[in-house]
């Protein structure tokens, strides 16, 4: 029943590989989250706020052999991702708990300023239990934009790195 509940969420990351091409690629990333919860009327509504940021550092291995118009840059890349999200969620049944949440994220690299940005906003499901709880969320994009593939549709998503629907599942057991 505290006015406001505050965590701090830190997280080192190691990556090995391009996800998109499944190449050799060295990343060093520091992900970072400030986040908020408050609970209304006797804790069957519940509203949070995330705040977040994530450095990364990569370094892609050289390839041989590539087609002249490849584009596969071999110099370190710097990139920032700043994320902003906030949801809302009542209690259905006992320990049962129906929401939704919206995020906003944008990514911004070395060489191209912003090269990302996308919204997200969806229905959460939440079960709690006094040792455990689990987070369902389906996160359809509604909109982003920024670095576009060559024969990619203009549908005002940002499909390069995101997709059409995130579906997200967050189990914590509490110790």
């Amino acid at each position: 029943m505290n006015p406001v509940g505050i965590s701090l969420y830190v997280e080192p990351i190691i990556g090995t590989k391009d996800p998109h091409s499944g190449q050799d690629k060295r990343t060093y990333s520091l992900e970072g989250f400030l986040l908020l919860q408050k609970n209304f009327r006797d804790d069957t509504v519940i509203w949070m706020t995330n705040l977040g940021i994530e450095s990364t550092y990569a370094k892609r291995a050289a390839l041989s052999d590539l087609p002249p118009d490849f584009e596969w840059p071999v110099i370190p890349e710097m990139e920032i991702e700043t994320s902003f999200g906030t949801g809302i969620s009542g209690r259905i049944a006992s320990n049962w708990y129906l929401g939704a949440e919206a995020l906003y994220q944008s990514e911004f690299e070395t060489e191209v300023g912003q090269e990302r940005w996308s919204v997200f906003a969806g229905p959460t499901v939440h079960y709690g239990a006094r040792k455990w709880w689990a987070t369902f969320t389906w996160f359809p994009q509604l909109r982003g934009g920024g670095e576009v593939v060559a024969g990619q549709n203009n549908s005002h998503l940002h499909l390069v790195e995101k997709t059409k629907h995130e579906w997200r599942l967050k189990i914590s057991y509490n110790f």
